[in-house]
């Protein structure tokens, strides 16, 4: 497993998604709604509706906003959408690749004090999206390689 720290953005929280993004791990969760919102009208509004959501923010009709787990508010879980067209940002702390797919795994707080804020259990998840560089016939697609001279 790699360790490596990022945000990654697919267009499916529980299935086998597609890879729209990677972002730097210290890109702020504030900043991350933002890129999810425009990510999501790329994928699911028409033109129309991408001149009328330019002009007038207020009338996107999902608003990206941070997930909770257990009630405790975290800003590690983004999520904009409705069931079935949602984009979902979660910040990643290692992956694995497995030909075809890439296994991402993060942590959310389970347990805290209210008050303090003091968390006692993280609990681990992991997100799965196709790789990018698998092609068509279980191979890796070597057009996708930079030139070699």
């Amino acid at each position: 497993m790699m360790k490596k720290k990022m945000w990654i953005v697919s267009n499916s929280p529980l299935d086998i998604g597609d890879l729209l993004g990677l972002y730097n791990s210290r890109t702020s969760s504030s900043n991350m709604m933002g890129i999810v919102q425009r990510i999501w009208v790329e994928q699911y509004l028409g033109f129309s509706e991408r001149v009328n959501y330019v002009n007038t923010h207020k009338r996107l009709p999902y608003k990206a906003h941070k997930v909770p787990y257990n009630n405790i508010p975290s800003g590690n879980r983004i999520i904009c959408g409705n069931s079935g067209f949602e984009i979902i940002a979660v910040l990643t702390s290692g992956y694995e690749i497995q030909n075809e797919v890439i296994k991402f795994w993060y942590q959310m707080p389970a347990s805290l004090n209210h008050k303090g804020y003091s968390v006692e259990k993280m609990q681990d998840f992991d997100l799965t999206v196709k790789n990018p560089d698998w092609g068509e016939e279980g191979t890796f697609d070597d057009t996708k390689l930079p030139c070699q001279h």
